[in-house]
């Protein structure tokens, strides 16, 4: 019997070590049940052919910035291949801990992308011939459904591994006869829970090991009270496997913020501020999902680790985060009042108006929440949630009983005013009430802050309408649209009515206190692969106990007329802003004619058609910039390092007085003196050397970028990137340097000299620098 080619899967678990004998040895044993392990090989085909296995040294870039790490690099333990018959195996382990954030791998194969084969946590795909470096894959992500990112996995070098039968061709492994034995060379292999244990443990040592020098306090107080808690878990006989999982995720994100932190100036650490927040509160949640919250934690981690996040991507994470972990900290004492003098308050009511089913409704709420509140185990959250219940509970009251009629089966004389007022026969209620939006696990929608805090409620016949309206929302820096609104009826699903202008309406034969529904909204949509990809159910909450009836209209009302006449007043006050935004426009173009006719009047080497009037006008007039005298303001004249932190100075508006004494180049009488101690006392300029600042040297570009990226850091001010610079001779900027030249570049504020040049040894001009400080104005105004 002879060999074929392994199938796919048992290449996968070859390439993992699964098979206790080589594939040679298999063939000579006939009484096994081959079909489970290779296909024979036809006539005349080579007998089995020996394979090479091999430990890749690898890296897993950003298919679309290859300068990145893709995000799966930090879940990928190891990538090795194995080479049989000119094909390749290739295998990526992943590391158990993120066996729930990376659900699924991909290759890519001439072009079309294919799902790599799961054994465990080890994903298999086979190649025709060796790659020459580098294999475009794909991966999936637990927590962003339809999300799937290409990455590149670049090969480095391949390590060949020596195995048994490389070493010795030929031979078979000694038969004990006894199946039942293990190989007593062999090392007996970790249980599962054993397994985490030394996991956490070298998680610990990490921890305890790591230089925490410059990090920020709380997240060094964090982790070392997560490592002295991970230290006692590690010990304790009871501890279980998701427990110290979760335990491992808590310290490799304490580690990666901690670095993240490290040496960073206030106004940059503001962006990691809810990322803080959330290491102090680790050690004091309640969770019942460990999963979930390991889960949310390594993909913190995960993002941390990434290159190349902006201050409000990171801002924006940290909020999300921190809001999923305070609805899991423990309820304090005031949150546990609250909920008990709402369960109070309710006890009040009187039952008799309400029907027994509304009655037990109440009962069974007050009864769960003081159950919950007595076993002590609250969540902030869950104390929402039970206040969120309780308050939406409005009652059904009962019918009231109609006295009996005496003249019911007399006959009635027909009168013809009976029919004409049988229109009028029934009236439209018209309430107003407060309504809430919450996700379907709990706490706010992500469109909650685009939901109106009140709805109105048409009640006719025995049929409620409700009126909801939408107002466009901000996620991540993008306007997001509500393009859907569906509610669900009875099992069914329906599309609610559209209005116009993002009210929505939807009619059910019951007064509702939560009504589920599901939403659409573009932003996330298209970042999930189309309409209707990325909609999310939740739950309007009403709130009937603050509804007050606003009107009585006889009939049915078939249009929300009191929102279009709400819409009318809005246009109006849209107008009204809009008037005043262009006399505010005007205003201010007739204030820059009068600066730029100044700027003519006064300096002599300034003309109409000089490319920098604007910002030369702007900055005379607010007192940044002073002429040379004789008429002059001599803008190509390059600027010093003590003028340019003159005029910083003078932008932040700081009181002239005094002079540093860090630098014994600068004259206490010097015009410069008080605005270089200002800028020593802030951290923006740090001298050149022993001890000089050297202010009358002309600055080079490089110096001028530093020092503008610190003045922007001191004066709190973050801007978002209008382009992605890069300069040919950026080799040559300065390390030091290297950072601000790009970071000031994006921003707008520098660009280059040509030739896509930035020529960081080279001068800066008055007319350049007041264009930076014209820019940088520009900006805070809009």
């Amino acid at each position: 019997m002879k060999i074929r080619s392994t199938s796919l899967a048992m290449a996968a678990m070859m390439s993992a070590g699964f098979l206790a004998a080589p594939i040679n040895v298999l063939a000579k044993a006939p009484e096994m049940p081959q079909g489970i392990y290779a296909q024979p090989f036809a006539t005349g085909e080579e007998t089995s052919a020996k394979e090479k296995h091999y430990d890749l040294v690898y890296e897993v870039k950003n298919e679309k910035d290859t300068r990145k790490d893709s995000m799966a690099n930090a879940h990928i333990e190891k990538a090795s291949a194995v080479e049989k018959d000119g094909k390749w195996t290739f295998t990526l382990s992943v590391k158990p801990e993120s066996s729930k954030v990376i659900t699924k791998f991909y290759y890519y194969k001439d072009g079309t992308k294919l799902e790599a084969q799961q054994e465990g946590n080890d994903w298999s795909f086979t190649l025709d011939e060796k790659p020459e470096k580098t294999i475009k894959i794909a991966f999936a992500i637990s927590a962003m459904a339809g999300f799937e990112p290409d990455a590149l996995l670049n090969i480095l070098a391949y390590n060949e591994v020596k195995t048994e039968e490389s070493q010795n061709p030929g031979t078979e492994k000694p038969n004990t006869g006894d199946p039942g034995t293990s190989d007593p060379s062999k090392p007996k292999e970790d249980t599962p829970l054993e397994k985490a244990k030394k996991t956490l443990d070298e998680a610990v040592q990490k921890a305890n090991g790591e230089d925490k020098d410059g990090w920020d306090g709380e997240v060094v107080k964090a982790l070392n009270a997560t490592a002295s808690a991970a230290e006692a878990l590690s010990q304790d006989a009871s501890a279980k496997e998701d427990d110290l999982a979760l335990k491992v995720s808590e310290l490799n994100f304490l580690l990666t913020l901690g670095q993240k932190t490290k040496a960073l100036e206030e106004a940059d650490k503001a962006a990691y501020k809810d990322f803080i927040a959330v290491a102090t509160d680790l050690n004091v949640l309640n969770v019942a999902d460990k999963g979930d919250l390991k889960a949310k934690l390594d993909m913190a981690e995960a993002f941390l680790k990434a290159d190349g996040k902006k201050a409000e991507e990171i801002k924006a994470a940290g909020e999300k985060l921190a809001l999923y972990i305070g609805n899991r900290k423990p309820a304090d004492a005031t949150d546990v009042g609250n909920l008990k003098a709402l369960i109070e308050k309710k006890k009040k009511v009187d039952p008799s108006s309400y029907t027994e089913k509304s009655q037990k409704e109440l009962k069974d709420l007050l009864e769960t929440a003081s159950k919950e509140i007595e076993a002590g185990n609250l969540t902030k959250g869950r104390v929402w949630e039970l206040e969120a219940a309780i308050n939406s509970w409005h009652g059904e009251l009962k019918q009231k009983e109609t006295p009996k009629d005496e003249n019911k089966d007399k006959p009635k004389d027909e009168n013809p005013l009976d029919k004409k007022d049988e229109g009028k026969k029934y009236q439209t209620l018209r309430y107003e009430l407060p309504v809430a939006l919450t996700k379907v696990g709990g706490g706010k929608s992500m469109a909650s802050s685009a939901l109106s805090a009140s709805a109105t409620v048409d009640v006719y016949n025995g049929r409620y309408t409700y009126y909801v309206q939408f107002k466009p929302m901000k996620m991540n820096n993008m306007e997001g649209r509500l393009t859907n609104l569906f509610y669900y009826d009875g099992g069914a699903k329906r599309r609610a009515s559209y209005h116009g202008d993002g009210l929505w309406s939807f009619t059910l034969r019951e007064k509702v206190q939560s009504q589920k529904i599901a939403i659409w909204v573009d932003v996330m949509d298209e970042m999930q692969g189309g309409p209707g990809k990325g909609e999310q159910d939740a739950y309007l909450q009403f709130d009937w106990s603050s509804a007050r009836e606003t009107r009585r209209i006889d009939g049915e009302v078939k249009t929300p007329e009191k929102k279009i006449e709400e819409k009318k007043t809005e246009d109006k006050k849209k107008e009204e802003q809009k008037s005043a935004e262009e006399k505010k426009k005007e205003a201010l173009k007739a204030k820059s004619e009068r600066e730029r006719n100044a700027v003519l009047t006064r300096f002599s080497d300034i003309g109409a058609d000089h490319w920098a009037l604007n910002a030369i006008a702007h900055s005379v007039a607010r007192g940044y910039f002073k002429g040379e005298g004789e008429g002059r303001f001599a803008p190509n004249r390059a600027i010093t390092r003590a003028e340019f932190v003159t005029i910083l100075g003078r932008k932040a508006g700081i009181a002239p007085s005094g002079a540093s004494a860090a630098f014994k180049d600068v004259n206490v009488g010097a015009y410069y003196a008080p605005y270089v101690a200002w800028a020593e006392s802030k951290g923006i300029v740090k001298g050149t050397g022993n001890g000089k600042f050297e202010p009358n040297r002309t600055i080079t570009r490089e110096e001028m970028a530093v020092i503008l990226d610190k003045f922007l850091g001191d004066q709190n001010k973050t801007y978002s990137s209008t382009n992605k610079a890069q300069f040919n001779d950026g080799t040559t900027i300065s390390s030091w340097a290297k950072g601000s030249v790009e970071k000031m570049a994006n921003l707008g504020f520098l660009s280059g000299v040509g030739n896509g040049n930035f020529v960081p040894k080279g001068s800066f001009t008055r007319a350049q620098a007041a264009q930076v400080l014209y820019t940088i104005d520009t900006k805070d105004m809009k």
